[in-house]
């Protein structure tokens, strides 16, 4: 389960955590498939990268919990692999190595990691620097002054209570005995 942060719902820190998240996604993937010897055209790139960050800014709605990340990771993975192959017109015949996989795998556990620690990283920064000017603004905001309310005086009943009416204040007491 996701859980929302009060900062998720602040547009430019939603913005700026899908840019840094759309980026290492892509960056991830653009760099694994340069590794693997494979070709990245900077056009097809620049295209990805902003399809990776509205991606990724569409979905910084809630907190980056680790199975959220590693699901877009693991998807933008396998979307660039395929996509940025046959762009460069070299497309994988067969079945992936198990190396490849295990190094995609890999990259994108570790990726995760990094993410969302650094995440937490930096709303616990922001929430330090910025905790000392929230208490100077309650210092210095005006405390409403409340008038005395008079407290009417009126007659006092004194009919017979109600029949389930509690007449008495205090914690209960014992129970007389010819109570049943």
């Amino acid at each position: 389960m996701a859980a929302t942060s009060r900062w998720c719902r602040v547009p430019a820190w939603r913005a700026g955590r899908g840019l840094v998240v759309g980026t290492a996604a892509v960056g991830l993937a653009s760099a694994g498939h340069s590794l693997g010897g494979g070709h990245v055209d900077p056009a097809a790139l620049a295209l990805w990268l902003g399809v990776g960050v509205v991606a990724a800014t569409l979905l910084s709605d809630r907190v980056w919990s680790l199975p959220r990340l590693i699901g877009l990771l693991a998807v933008t993975q396998v979307v660039l692999h395929v996509g940025l192959g046959q762009h460069a017109g070299a497309g994988h015949g067969g079945t992936p190595t198990a190396t490849m996989l295990a190094g995609h795998a890999v990259a994108v556990v570790l990726t995760a990691l990094v993410l969302r620690r650094g995440e937490a990283l930096v709303e616990w920064l922001v929430a330090t620097l910025t905790r000392p000017l929230r208490a100077a603004s309650l210092a210095t905001s005006p405390v409403p002054a409340y008038a005395a309310t008079p407290v009417a005086r009126g007659p006092v009943a004194t009919g017979a209570p109600l029949r389930h009416a509690v007449v008495r204040r205090g914690p209960p007491g014992p129970r007389p005995a010819h109570v049943i």
